[in-house]
């Protein structure tokens, strides 16, 4: 991807960059401690409200732990699927990234580019806990 200045995404796949560590070690630190947080939680949930709102804990922490996995294997990063007004600006990025001079397509994690990847991991943090409060 570049911009109207010339400078294109910062990438990856350079191993020393801020980018990469980003991508390899700080968002899925990130992910861990949301997912930590909650785990950590479902006990005083089920005292404090009931199996239901436990059991909502729980499905959070699994989308989210599959999203980390997701990351950390460089699969491709999926469309998102909720109602959102937005869901349409991110799924067409993902499906016009080539005409967006993203290096590959499908994209994915370790080589799309990296505002775009922080981007999506914390909308899709978004999306796994809204989703269970619709």
């Amino acid at each position: 991807m570049s911009c109207r200045y010339g400078l294109q995404a910062i990438r990856k796949t350079k191993l020393k960059t801020f980018a990469y560590f980003t991508i390899r070690d700080r968002l899925p630190v990130t992910l861990t401690r949301v997912i930590d947080g909650l785990s950590r939680k479902i006990s005083k949930l089920k005292a404090e409200h009931n199996e239901d709102v436990a059991e909502d804990a729980i499905g959070i922490i699994s989308k989210l732990s599959k999203l980390r996995n997701e990351m950390q294997t460089n699969k491709e990063i999926p469309e998102l699927n909720d109602e959102f007004e937005d869901l349409p600006i991110w799924n067409n990025y993902l499906r016009n990234a080539d005409q967006l001079q993203e290096s590959e397509r499908p994209l994915k994690w370790f080589t799309a580019s990296w505002l775009f990847t922080e981007c999506y991991m914390y909308r899709g943090i978004f999306s796994a806990i809204m989703a269970r409060q619709v």
